[in-house]
């Protein structure tokens, strides 16, 4: 997920919606939250969801 951490840190909406739609479909809580946080510029929640699906796996 070190694509993801790039472009929140970019703030670049558009590469987070693509590296969301790479994310498997098993984790669809996490699809959808991100989903919905992107366009809403909620990065720091998006990077807690981060840390928490790498620790998770």
């Amino acid at each position: 997920m070190i694509s993801l951490s790039k472009a929140v840190f970019e703030a670049n909406t558009e590469k987070m919606m693509k590296v969301i739609q790479e994310i498997p479909e098993t984790e669809l809580f996490l699809i959808k939250s991100l989903t919905k946080l992107a366009p809403q510029f909620q990065f720091e929640q998006i990077l807690d969801l981060r840390e928490a699906l790498m620790v998770h796996n």
